[in-house]
């Protein structure tokens, strides 16, 4: 474990196993990062008894990322990986590419009709 703000500490949850892409509550998140704890950044665990931070948009954009992970669920209840140049509801990869092949059916239809 790092004390880099950009790096993605892991640790372990000691009070009970919980399934990942959970979000851990800020106190038990507290407890388990000790001098690590960002109050600005959400904590998931990773199922395997670890937790870690998820990146916020402004380290993510510094490091260069397209894509960033949220520890809410998108619309289908997947864990949500969120592309940062959009505003609007999270949405998981699979979901995104579902939603760019029904754009490209409609688009077909309305050259073909």
């Amino acid at each position: 474990m790092t004390a880099d703000r950009n790096s993605l500490p892991w640790c372990a949850i000691q009070s009970r196993p919980m399934p990942a892409g959970t979000v851990v509550c800020p106190a038990e998140a507290q407890a388990l990062f000790g001098r690590h704890w960002d109050p600005g950044a959400a904590y998931i665990a990773c199922g395997d008894g670890t937790a870690r931070r998820v990146v916020t948009e402004d380290c993510a954009r510094e490091q260069g990322l397209n894509w960033i992970m949220r520890a809410e669920a998108c619309r289908n209840g997947h864990f949500a990986l969120r592309r940062l140049r959009r505003n609007g509801p999270p949405a998981c990869r699979e979901c995104e590419r579902a939603s760019k092949r029904r754009a490209r059916q409609r688009r077909s239809v309305n050259r073909s009709g």
